[in-house]
């Protein structure tokens, strides 16, 4: 199987079995063996063509007569593999992009619809193809939603920068341990068998750096949602004497964190629980809430993500870290809440709400932007008790 057949399969897997794409291409990069650049371009196709699927939609309508599409699933998600390499990756030669998808065509499609594709890649290059620049949901291909959202909190240039910047690859980052903030570009090999390094943004290392100026030399600390335990790490880095406790809500999501723990040898005592109802029979010194989110701060490295973002999503996502920030507020006096989001909506709007609701005051505070030179966006707040 080569990478463009892996490509649209891994598609397939995420739109048709509500897979991830990534599990599908992990599965066949261990089973296939594919090379190193094989492997990154059916990624790059895979992840892209989920991404940008409005984007891709409205330039697949400018190739047909009708200006409409009436495909079946496994046909339409082809159509946007192909448009994808053609429109979004200057490196792809056509002829071969054409030749491989009808290739694909003929082995998972009626050959009605790969006649009709074969007319319809054939254009490609005598077609003008361009995206609506007056509308940022198909432009940049994210749910109207998400881009209300964003204009409202930030305005309209701010949320271009930031619609562009998730759709931009995310480079490697390391942090190097023994001088505790300094992050760097790096390639995964670099970084990912060495103990002096941990694989992490600068972002979730400037958030934790700034709330660290809200408490001093803590005894206890509890990590109430730690996998895969990066957050963990660097708290053991700072306040190296304190005593480690992390929870998660699975035996999956333990062992990951257990992985790594082992990896820094670093000792903490692990749970497995629900963080909304982690047992209040003892205090800490700080608790931590890294609480499920939208991701919308980090949609360039989850190609999924993005279709999830809607309103009813948002108001469960919005109880889950209510309830979390409430019990966490009973395990200790000083609590810190973090997200990979950067909605107002579940951050300050969410905050401010746990402040009335549980008798809190409002600390350090900070929100970082997804840029262009592959920061990823996330809020911290550090809350006490009154």
């Amino acid at each position: 199987m080569n990478s463009r057949e892996a490509a649209y399969l891994a598609v397939m897997a995420s739109v048709k079995e509500n897979q991830y794409a990534s599990d599908f291409l992990d599965f066949w990069k261990n089973k296939g063996s594919p090379s190193l650049k094989d492997d990154h371009l059916a990624r790059e196709i895979a992840f892209g063509t989920i991404q940008r699927k409005l984007s891709l939609d409205y330039l697949a309508a400018q190739l047909t007569p009708q200006k409409k599409l009436n495909l079946k699933t496994k046909e339409l998600v082809l159509l946007r593999t192909a448009l994808y390499q053609y429109y979004f990756m200057d490196r792809i030669p056509t002829y071969a992009l054409t030749n491989e998808t009808l290739q694909i065509a003929k082995k998972y499609c009626h050959r009605t619809f790969t006649a009709f594709l074969n007319a319809v890649l054939r254009q490609l290059e005598s077609t003008k193809l361009n995206l609506p620049v007056d509308s940022l949901s198909t432009y940049y291909s994210y749910p109207s939603y998400f881009v209300n959202q964003l204009v409202n909190d930030y305005g309209v240039v701010k949320a271009r920068t930031i619609l562009d910047a998730g759709n931009k690859p995310a480079p490697v980052m390391a942090r190097r341990r023994s001088t505790l903030y300094e992050v760097e570009l790096c390639k995964v090999s670099e970084a990912a068998y060495s103990s002096e390094y941990y694989i992490q943004n600068r972002t979730p290392v400037e958030l934790i750096k700034e709330l660290s100026t809200s408490v001093i030399k803590p005894q206890s600390i509890l990590d109430l949602c730690a996998s895969p335990g990066g957050k963990t790490i660097l708290i053991h880095d700072i306040f190296p004497d304190a005593k480690l406790f992390a929870n998660d809500v699975s035996e999956e999501k333990l062992k990951r964190i257990r992985d790594n723990l082992q990896k820094y040898t670093i000792e903490a005592e692990l749970s497995c629980g629900l963080g909304e109802t982690y047992p209040r029979n003892r205090q800490f010194d700080l608790v931590i809430v890294d609480a499920p989110c939208s991701n919308t701060g980090v949609l360039n490295k989850r190609a999924e993500a993005r279709w999830r973002l809607s309103a009813e999503n948002m108001k469960a996502l919005e109880e889950i870290q209510l309830r979390l920030i409430e019990n966490a507020s009973h395990l200790g006096n000083l609590v810190w809440y973090m997200t990979c989001s950067i909605l107002k909506e579940e951050n300050e709007r969410v905050v401010q709400k746990a402040c009335q609701l549980f008798g809190l005051d409002k600390l350090e505070e900070r929100t970082i932007l997804p840029d262009e030179n592959g920061s990823d966006g996330g809020y911290a707040c550090a809350v006490r008790k009154r």
